[in-house]
């Protein structure tokens, strides 16, 4: 196994504890949806990379779950300034958004 295919893995991981904070922390619904689904995305680009040739699907995953957590990280920031208990949510969804880019610029130089 490679050292990529470890730290999709751990990012998913990482994705996956994040955002059950931040649900616990807000009860919202779609959020603990955008957790699954990017936690299952780095999984099965982990998956990807260890089961088939290396081409380009498994690199674009960790893109796609960074768009959707940076995204709810911004629209938890632009409702943090009325409700200031959204202000922890909004940062920790930044932090999984940097690390899920992380993720996706080392596998595309590590691919390279």
């Amino acid at each position: 196994m490679d050292p990529l295919t470890i730290f999709y893995v751990f990012v998913s991981l990482a994705l996956l504890v994040i955002g059950v904070t931040c649900q616990r922390l807000t009860s919202s619904k779609g959020l603990i949806v955008t957790t699954f689904f990017s936690s299952f995305a780095l999984l099965f680009g982990a998956h990807q990379l260890h089961a088939t040739p290396p081409n380009d699907f498994p690199l674009i995953l960790p893109f796609f779950a960074a768009m959707v957590f940076g995204g709810r990280a911004i629209a938890f920031g632009w409702r943090s300034r009325k409700e200031k208990e959204l202000a922890l949510p909004a940062k920790l969804l930044g932090a999984g958004a940097v690390l899920a880019v992380t993720a996706a610029v080392s596998a595309f130089y590590y691919h390279r």
